[in-house]
């Protein structure tokens, strides 16, 4: 049973995301209670599967009122919770809304769902979490976004990871394929007179990319997201349920042309995965009732279909908020077509409009924070200072977009709560200070700039209202507030898909000149030039007893790691639970301040370190000592960038010169502890040399033979 609700400070619900176990066992509890629907209340999913939310609000409302009131008068809220019957609620609060997270699963777990959640409604969003109630498409998307993620998350080591892993390719198809995001970058920037990022994903993983000059820096959990919307693209919803129940699924794969599915792990190309590329998965839904999964666990309600099947020339648009380096959300623009079957083309620009509505949201969040704060009169002072100089900016620049109507609303409600404050400074009195009038109008104008479909629109239609509840505007004033058309987008689709052939053909060869026993083409001798980068399966060879390792760049959040094939039963029964079991016991402890981990089952061994770097590669010690990090984010970058905090606190004094990496290795169990410290310390300088850079020799561990035992312990269970 999995449910993911939101609500609002008056106890509304303004989201759900729910299985059709969760909507079973509300509909009983609701039976039991004697709970009463509402006839004029619009439900969450359709048919069978609808809630109404009445019914949540009284089963939740004694849960949310109890957490808001232990937060704003004891400062001490619930983090999470455990029932009678084994179900953990989570929560976590953002802007002013409370997200809850219910299930049988660990509490850990559910954690990294709400922040997830929190994460990606930040990208659709932003601080304007009541948009999900009240536009059906920004709830649809998030619905989508979190099915993609749950699925990636559960099948995709860098996406389970969160990281970035990148397609190691022939300095000549590299450079072929930079040159052509060069071009379209450049077409596109005369064009609408902005920065702009270009990308090409293979599935998963990052294949090239260009960025112009001033573009907002893209942070690896932009690209995770990125890929997100990649996915998402591809696997169209065949419903248009908003929030409705998803079925479970099972997976079915078959490959085409009557040729065998799996590949040999001495297969160069494998290492893209192009079996999982050029295959066609098929999905067939399976009992409701099962305990499995919602509309953020892999299903979602889609037909999963083969690119072929799609329009190819369609690229879908997407109205997103990244955060630049000073942490401000700036509005842009993602464009995401399938050029391949596999492989994606992403274009990311900024509009006109992204200065202004950078300003509303700054000020929109301003105003949340100042609305939602414990009246104190230094701090109330000091925010009062900080809104009212972004007020000032966003007034500027509403007279310079002539938009006359909103900046004097604006300069009105100013006025008001500037008055009010000024009372409140003399009286000490709180009651005196409204700040929900001026939260209402940076919303508003928040969605004006920045309204999904608007924003995304060449032209807006004809007599629209400003989505809103205070002000209309004129057709100026609506082309004004909307980018102009992406008018060359057409032109360098079309080249980008010309540009890729080359790419694409190389690539196919796997199923073609695999079996030759020698190439007679150009394509070939890329293909042999490019077989050293993308074969990293060759360490499994050069360390017996090696079975499996993840490299993992923390700064630059790169992932290094052999291919496994999922395609397989075996494979998806024996070896990836061990994966993903590995990795989660060793954030457990990592959370607890374990840094260098021993463990085995019987049939493995396994290994866990962290360690730091400086630039030059050598290993240095953290002047704090490792502590629990069970307050910080979760491990990754997703839901806040763990280690990041990990190093500002482990090296208050020069975190900016420190390089942190992690390295998981698994290895056969009859395996020496000795061996597997040995192999984990070449494995490391190997990588470090080969794709990293010129390396010191790294001392990473030093740990005496008692140590080295004591950490050797076995794992029973696990």
């Amino acid at each position: 049973m999995k449910g993911t609700l939101v609500f609002d400070h008056l106890n509304d619900l303004i989201y759900l995301n729910c299985c059709p176990r969760f909507v079973k066992h509300v509909r009983k509890l609701a039976s039991a209670q004697g709970l009463v629907s509402s006839e004029h209340s619009q439900p969450f999913g359709t048919g069978k599967m609808a809630l109404d939310p009445n019914v949540l609000i009284q089963l939740f409302s004694p849960l949310v009122t109890s957490q808001r009131f232990m937060r704003e008068q004891f400062g001490n809220p619930y983090n999470s919770l455990q029932c009678n019957d084994g179900t953990n609620i989570v929560f976590q609060d953002y802007m002013g809304f409370l997200f809850l997270r219910v299930g049988n699963e660990e509490v850990s777990s559910l954690k990294r769902s709400v922040g997830i959640t929190i994460t990606l409604v930040g990208y659709l969003v932003g601080p304007d979490v009541s948009i999900l109630k009240s536009s059906p498409s920004h709830a649809k998307l998030l619905d989508n976004l979190l099915s993609s993620w749950n699925f990636l998350y559960n099948s995709d080591q860098a996406f389970m990871i969160e990281g970035i892993s990148q397609v190691k390719v022939a300095q000549q198809l590299n450079t072929s394929l930079v040159n052509s995001l060069h071009a379209v970058a450049g077409k596109v920037q005369d064009e609408v007179g902005s920065s702009v990022h270009t990308m090409l994903f293979l599935e998963t993983k990052l294949l090239s990319w260009y960025s112009t000059k001033n573009a907002v820096n893209l942070a690896p959990e932009d690209l995770l997201f990125l890929i997100l919307l990649c996915h998402k693209t591809k696997h169209q919803r065949r419903t248009n349920d908003v929030a409705g129940p998803i079925p479970k699924f099972s997976m079915k794969q078959k490959s085409r042309g009557g040729e065998s599915s799996s590949t040999t792990s001495t297969d160069a190309e494998s290492s893209l995965n192009l079996d999982n590329v050029a295959t066609k998965q098929q999905f067939s839904e399976e009992d409701e009732d099962d305990e499995g999964d919602d509309a953020s666990n892999g299903g979602g309600g889609w037909d999963f279909v083969d690119a072929e099947d799609c329009d190819d020339d369609k690229v879908v648009k997407y109205a997103i908020l990244l955060k630049d380096k000073h942490g401000n959300c700036v509005p842009h623009i993602a464009h995401v077509g399938i050029v391949q079957n596999g492989l994606y083309f992403v274009l990311v620009s900024q509009p006109p409009t992204a200065p202004l509505t950078t300003t509303a949201i700054s000020a929109f969040q301003q105003s949340i924070l100042f609305h939602n704060a414990s009246r104190d009169i230094l701090t109330d002072k000091s925010s009062f200072d900080r809104l009212e100089s972004t007020t000032k900016r966003l007034q500027e620049l509403l007279k310079k977009h002539k938009n006359l109507n909103l900046r004097n609303e604006l300069g009105t409600r100013w006025d008001r709560f500037r008055t009010g404050f000024q009372q409140y400074l003399k009286s000490k009195e709180p009651i005196t200070v409204q700040a929900m009038p001026l939260v209402d109008i940076f919303r508003e104008i928040f969605r004006i700039y920045f309204n999904n479909e608007r924003f995304l629109s060449p032209s807006p239609p004809p007599n629209e209202s400003s989505s809103g509840k205070f002000f209309s505007i004129s057709k100026q004033q609506q082309k004004q507030s909307s980018p102009p058309p992406l008018s060359p987008l057409d032109m360098v689709w079309k080249q980008i898909k010309t540009d890729t052939d080359d790419f694409w053909g190389f690539l196919r060869l796997k199923t073609k000149s695999s079996r030759r026993s020698s190439g007679n083409s150009t394509r070939t001798s890329l293909l042999l030039e490019s077989r050293e980068s993308l074969f990293i399966n060759k360490y499994l060879e050069e360390f017996p007893g090696l079975v499996h390792f993840i490299y993992v760049d923390r700064n630059k959040h790169s992932v290094i790691l052999p291919v496994v094939d999922f395609s397989k039963e075996e494979t998806i029964k024996l070896t990836k639970p061990k994966i993903w079991g590995m990795v989660k016991f060793a954030r457990d402890h990592m959370q607890q301040g374990h840094f260098s981990l021993m463990w085995k089952d019987g049939a493995f061994n396994y290994a866990y370190f962290l360690w730091f770097e400086d630039n030059s590669g050598t290993s240095i010690r953290p002047k704090q000592p490792a502590m629990p990090w069970e307050n910080y984010p979760l491990p990754g970058i997703m839901s806040g960038d763990f280690y990041q905090r990990v190093i500002a606190e482990c090296f208050p004094n020069n975190s900016s010169k420190v390089r942190c990496v992690e390295l998981f290795c698994i290895h056969l169990g009859l395996v020496t502890s000795s061996c597997v410290l040995e192999h984990s310390r070449r494995l490391a300088t190997n990588i470090f040399d080969e794709y990293i850079g010129t390396n010191v020799a790294m001392d990473l561990f030093n740990f005496d033979n008692d140590t080295l035992m004591n950490l050797f312990y076995p794992i029973h269970g696990f």
